[in-house]
């Protein structure tokens, strides 16, 4: 399907700094005294940050992009780059708020290109738990390499529970993923049930079908598995 309008990259990068500055002054930050010590500050350091903090998310967002174009190859690489950074930029502006940005991509691609949230959150699901272990993979290393240093005694801790988390995350994403198929279907055939109930009746009034839902995310899951070479 034809995308409705496109992204006009200016204008979003205006109206986001535009936005953080609002933030900025919202939560108490004094302009002057900030940019008094930017200017101060060694102007090759901040532009090396920036550079490779923009490289980040823009890699962040190429691996989305293949997983993406898996399920729906309409989406142009530029407006899934444009989506990261406007779901990544609602990230920031929410504090501790670590599904804000997955929510800004869902509604992004339903505005744009009209996909159904259960067949973009698949791609958000795989893409979070590729996150997952590439996150334990950093952390494991970066805590090896302060400890052959002796520089770990402090954050080994920190970096246990990380590492621990993660691994949960990913081993309970690679189950869910592996089995999802399987408690879908038993979660469908419980919901086309309950269809005479009071709730489901009413959701499905407006429009809201969770078990058509529920079988094109695991729908989406099968076809990213299935093309998964390719990504």
């Amino acid at each position: 399907m034809n995308m409705k309008r496109s992204f006009n990259p200016l204008v979003m990068l205006l109206f986001g700094l535009f936005l953080f500055l609002i933030f900025l002054i919202a939560i108490g930050v004094d302009l002057n005294k900030l940019w008094s010590l930017l200017l101060q500050s060694r102007k090759s350091y901040i532009m090396a940050a920036i550079t490779v903090d923009v490289l980040y998310i823009v890699t962040y967002g190429f691996a989305w992009y293949f997983i993406l174009r898996t399920v729906a190859p309409e989406v142009r690489v530029l407006n899934a780059l444009l989506i990261v950074f406007a779901g990544w930029f609602s990230d920031m502006l929410v504090p501790a708020a670590f599904f804000t940005g997955e929510v800004v991509r869902l509604y992004l691609l339903k505005k744009l290109y009209n996909i159904e949230y259960s067949r973009s959150a698949a791609t958000i699901v795989i893409h979070r738990l590729l996150s997952a272990i590439a996150f334990a993979i950093f952390v494991g290393f970066g805590a090896a390499a302060l400890a052959e240093t002796g520089g770990a005694t402090g954050i080994l801790p920190q970096a246990s529970i990380a590492l621990g988390l993660a691994f949960l995350a990913i081993t309970g994403g690679l189950l869910f993923i592996y089995k999802a198929e399987y408690v879908i279907e038993k979660t469908t055939s419980y919901l086309c049930g309950k269809r005479k109930n009071r709730v489901m009746k009413y959701l499905l009034s407006k429009g809201i079908d969770i078990a058509s839902s529920l079988e094109n995310f695991a729908r989406s899951i099968d076809i990213i598995q299935e093309k998964k070479g390719s990504i």
